[in-house]
Formats: C-alpha cells, sequence, structure tokens
C-alpha cells in the first residue's frame, strides 16, 4: 500500500497511562520510604524527601485528571487532525514510543500547541492495525531528517 486511506479514530483514556504513572507513584513511595527507613534520615531532608514524593504525585494526579487528548484523530491522506468539540486542528504527528501494542503520539499544530496521544491495542482493538497502518505510511516515512528524535509521521518536510 503506497498511500494510506481516509482515516478517523476515536481516541479514549489509556488505561496503559493510568496503570504507568500509578506504578511510578508506588515505586516513588516505596524508593522514597526505603531510604527513609535505611538511611535514618533526620530533619529537613526528611522533609524535602516527602515532599519531593508529594509534587510528584500531584503531578501525576494532574496528569491523570487532564488524561491524553480526547476526541478524533483523524488523517485526511495529506495532514493528521484531531478533531474535538464541533473543530479540527491540523498538525505535525510524530511517534515518541511504538512498542507494538502501546503508542505514545504528539500531534504539534502551527501555533506551537501539542496534543498528546498514550494509545493501547486494548481500547483500539477494532481500529489499531488501520491505526498503525496510517500512522507509518510511507509518506510519513519520507521524512527521516529528524531520525534519533521523535519520527515525523506526516510527510512534507521539516
Amino acid at each position: 500500500m503506497h498511500n494510506a486511506p481516509v482515516v478517523s479514530f476515536r481516541v479514549p483514556r489509556s488505561r496503559f497511562q493510568v496503570w504507568f504513572l500509578a506504578i511510578a507513584l508506588a515505586a516513588g513511595a516505596l524508593v522514597t520510604g526505603w531510604w527513609l527507613a535505611q538511611h535514618d534520615v533526620t530533619g529537613w531532608r526528611r522533609y524535602i524527601a516527602v515532599a519531593a514524593w508529594g509534587t510528584c504525585g500531584l503531578l501525576v494526579l494532574q496528569a491523570l485528571r487532564r488524561g491524553s487528548a480526547d476526541g478524533h484523530l483523524h488523517w485526511d491522506g495529506i495532514a493528521w487532525h484531531h478533531e474535538t468539540a464541533g473543530r479540527s486542528i491540523a498538525g505535525r504527528l510524530a511517534v515518541h514510543v511504538d512498542l507494538q501494542f502501546f503508542m505514545l503520539l504528539s500531534l504539534r499544530t502551527d501555533a506551537g500547541k501539542v496534543f498528546w496521544f498514550w494509545l493501547d491495542r486494548p481500547a483500539l482493538r477494532a481500529s489499531w492495525d488501520a491505526l498503525r497502518r496510517a500512522i507509518w505510511s510511507p509518506q510519513g516515512l519520507s521524512d527521516r531528517a529528524n531520525e534519533g528524535r521523535a519520527w515525523p509521521v506526516q510527510g512534507g518536510g521539516a
């Protein structure tokens, strides 16, 4: 297939994102607790460690509250769009992580706004293969100038 067909995908909240952030927060709590117990930390160091973990916890809660971008991710054969609440915003899609069962994508608009998409196969089971074909279509892989960073998925230059 040389050209990916026009496709639109509903982007639900990712369970992978929720579990990943919850496990990272729990691991941080365990490491902080272990450090406090093993090194007999007293005074201001104890408060700094607990405050640092608390700050991370607040950031995780904020990320979970905001979640990933909601709406539809749409490929019209030329450009990617994020469609939500009756408006469509075109942008450049980049793949940051691709683990076959999970993808972390970003869509950067011309205005510089970035939408993040945590996509996982169980949430998009019916359309997962079509989504991957559209993302990795030849148009998107023609520009490898940014190799080593997130690969641009939308063709047409840097």
